[in-house]
């Protein structure tokens, strides 16, 4: 590094040097006026002399001469040119007719070399002088060719002077940390790879020299440090898992609880206040329907009074949902519930045998809850997986025994439920049918039916292939069922 940094004083201070040579000998060159202030020969003639000579100087690569004409320079002379004043077709706008000498270096550093000699170049600017007045601008070239070559010698011998140094000391170099460091750090690391694979139970032999031993010490230290403290981890995230799982399914259970209640009282008080005028207008109905018997006005009364009966159906599902009557609960197979519901779908023609597919075993393990209750559930869940179907669809009835949980299934390779809905489907009033074909409180009061019988209900959905629900129910031990 000592040797590159002198080649790279030594080649500035070079260049400084004949940078500085050269400007002296252009600026004697380009003073044009005689010893008294008054020219001994013509212009043109000592201007034509001092370019000549410019040109022949040693190293200079070229030359052009520029004059002042009116406020422009005009470039009359090169150094591939014979006649000096030959070309006039070069002209140089907003011209600056310098009073100083200026200079600039183009050469690329020593290190790396550069490829293009022809970059090895001072371009100097020295201001023709006539009489003391400056009237133009003499613009050479000088080669610094030959500096970079008196160098490239000297640089060669530091490189091949430093590769050498280098290479003693790396083999030097590789010897030792070969057999202080590389040797031992290998069987150090055979025995890690073990411990690397899970096996905490490896321990790493404690040869080698002092430092390599007292590393191995402690890495079978560290080695028992982390077992205990990986088998700590491990039981203090299951018991993390376990919590926010449970937590998970609280706060869940809580908004939703505390939505239901929120929507049941306004429903309450909604339907109330609803119910009485609405019961009256059914009434006035019925009795001008008698009144009138017959006649065009009998039509508008029967469509008024089914308009009445819907409301009022309305109605008394927010009842319902608000206030669901109080009924014994009740030991009961769910499987023949769930025939049931399967039969009363049939007679009322929403289903067909032909799309139930009914894989329920004959018998299940007994639940504890209101009869009726699990059969609305039943009856809103098929009537759903009916609504999704389309064309010739199928309705998939299954249950089984779960770790002490019976699982009821309905499923439907319908039109399948939208991701983004499935976190609503069980909040009263929401629907994805279409106005006028659903309330949005069949899916609300499953889910409240479910719960308050200790159980839970889920929905998995794929758009366009199915929908899949699944209540859970706690098992109940058979007392005389």
């Amino acid at each position: 590094m000592g040797g590159f940094l002198l080649l790279r004083l030594g080649e500035k201070e070079l260049i400084d040097q004949r940078v500085a040579i050269f400007q002296t000998v252009l600026e004697t060159m380009t003073n044009l006026s005689s010893r008294d202030g008054v020219s001994a020969r013509p212009f043109n003639i000592q201007l034509n002399e001092m370019f000549h000579r410019t040109g022949s100087l040693l190293g200079v690569a070229s030359a052009e001469l520029w004059l002042q004409k009116g406020n422009m320079l005009e470039r009359v002379a090169s150094s591939d040119k014979k006649d000096v004043f030959a070309s006039r077709s070069n002209r140089r706008w907003n011209p600056e007719v310098i009073t100083e000498t200026r200079s600039m270096v183009m050469y690329p550093p020593l290190w790396p070399a550069g490829k293009n000699r022809s970059d090895f170049l001072a371009k100097i600017e020295v201001p023709i002088r006539f009489n003391g007045q400056a009237v133009g601008v003499l613009q050479s070239w000088l080669s610094l060719r030959e500096i970079r070559d008196q160098l490239q010698g000297a640089r060669r011998m530091v490189i091949l002077y430093a590769f050498l140094y280098g290479m003693v000391v790396l083999i030097f170099g590789i010897y030792l940390l070969n057999r202080h460091v590389v040797r031992p750090t290998a069987r150090l690391l055979t025995s890690t790879m073990a411990i690397a694979a899970g096996n905490l139970e490896q321990h790493v032999p404690e040869a080698g020299p002092r430092e390599i031993a007292s590393l191995a010490k402690a890495y079978n230290g560290m080695v028992e440090t982390l077992k205990n403290s990986r088998k700590k981890t491990d039981e203090y995230i299951l018991s993390l898992q376990q919590v926010n799982g449970e937590l998970k399914k609280t706060r869940d259970e809580l908004i939703h609880t505390a939505r239901m209640a929120t929507v049941g009282h306004l429903a309450a008080g909604l339907a109330h206040e609803i119910g009485n005028p609405l019961t009256a207008i059914i009434g006035y109905l019925s009795l001008l329907k008698a009144e009138l018997r017959s006649g065009p006005q009998t039509g508008l009364v029967e469509r008024a009074s089914g308009e009445a009966n819907r409301i009022d159906r309305l109605v008394r599902d927010l009842l319902d949902f608000a206030s669901p009557a109080s009924t014994t609960a009740e030991l009961f197979d769910p499987i023949r519930v769930f025939e049931e519901a399967i039969d009363i779908l049939t007679h009322q023609g929403k289903i067909s045998g032909e799309m139930i597919q009914n894989d329920l075993p004959p018998v299940l393990a007994p639940v504890h809850m209101v009869r009726h209750r699990l059969l609305q559930v039943f009856i809103n869940l098929v009537s759903n997986s009916r609504d999704a179907l389309v064309g010739p669809g199928t309705i998939r009835l299954s249950a089984g025994v779960l770790e002490g949980w019976v699982s009821l299934n309905v499923a439907d390779n319908g039109i399948g439920i939208e991701e983004e809905s499935l976190q609503h489907i069980f909040d009263p009033f929401f629907t994805t049918k279409e106005p006028g074909k659903g309330r949005g409180l069949g899916l609300a009061v499953c889910y409240r039916v479910i719960r308050e019988a200790g159980g839970y209900i889920e929905v998995v959905s794929d758009k366009g292939r199915g929908t899949e629900f699944t209540v859970r129910l706690p098992i109940i031990p058979n007392r005389g069922l």
